[in-house]
């Protein structure tokens, strides 16, 4: 599954309560592409549930490195939606 936008996250994880697991249970994230609206949540997925990511190989400069998806392809005020944190 994507990880969304940051304020996706809280959708997502009662979701996934909603079918009786917890969130710390992901173990994988896989980023379709490397756009925030399916990478912005990456970071808040790692610090609750810390699973492997996988994305496209060419998508993965755009996901780890925030200040280069911004050069590349602009978010403007949709930036605020990127979580920030850490994201291996």
């Amino acid at each position: 599954m994507d990880a969304g936008v940051k304020s996706s996250a809280d959708a997502i994880f009662s979701y996934i309560e909603s079918l009786d697991r917890r969130p710390e249970e992901i173990e994988y994230v896989i980023n379709t592409h490397g756009h925030f609206g399916h990478a912005g949540g990456n970071g808040i997925f790692a610090e609750r549930a810390e699973p492997k990511f996988f994305a496209y190989s060419l998508d993965r400069k755009i996901i780890e490195n925030l200040e280069y998806q911004e050069r590349i392809r602009p978010a403007g005020k949709c930036a605020s939606k990127i979580h920030r944190g850490r994201w291996r």
